[in-house]
Order: C-alpha cells, then sequence, then structure tokens
C-alpha cells in the first residue's frame, strides 16, 4: 500500500526509524515470530523535497516456511487508507 500512496501523490518513500520489538502471542504458530512494530514513512516530490511524514504502528507476524521468511499476519494504524482514500 505504501507504493500506491506514493504513487497517487506522484511520490517516492523511504522508510526511517524502523523499530521491531518481538513479543509472544498466545496460540502463536510454531516457527513463527511475533512482532510490534513502528517506522516512518517519508514521502517526497520530484525535485527531492519533503512532502509528507507519517508514522506507522502495529504488529505482523514472520513465519519460517520451505520457501523462506514471509509475512503471514500484518496489522497498521491504517493511516496508509485515510491518505490513498481521504
Amino acid at each position: 500500500m505504501p507504493e500506491e500512496v506514493a504513487s497517487k501523490l506522484e511520490n517516492s518513500i523511504s522508510v526511517e526509524n524502523l523499530e521491531l520489538e518481538q513479543y509472544d502471542r498466545e496460540g502463536a504458530e510454531e516457527d513463527s515470530v511475533d512482532f510490534n512494530h513502528s517506522f516512518t514513512l517519508l514521502f517526497r516530490d520530484k525535485e527531492g523535497n519533503d512532502v509528507e511524514e507519517t508514522e506507522l504502528n502495529g504488529q505482523m507476524t514472520v513465519l519460517d516456511t520451505e520457501d523462506g521468511l514471509r509475512i503471514s499476519r500484518y496489522h497498521d494504524n491504517k493511516k496508509l487508507i485515510k491518505m490513498l482514500y481521504p
């Protein structure tokens, strides 16, 4: 979804201040790790000027599969949906 918002705004994006904190979730799958996460998305226009900065907070589960690691559960505070569909 970050790419869709950047495209709609005709901006580029970068991720800054990424923080992951592992926690134990009741009923978690074997071979999975649960995280609380927060990061800042910085949107820049074509000239490289900062246009918008937004912090996202949420949770995710990373699962170790035969094909490698994958995110099996992701939830955030829905700020990007509000930016895409104001």
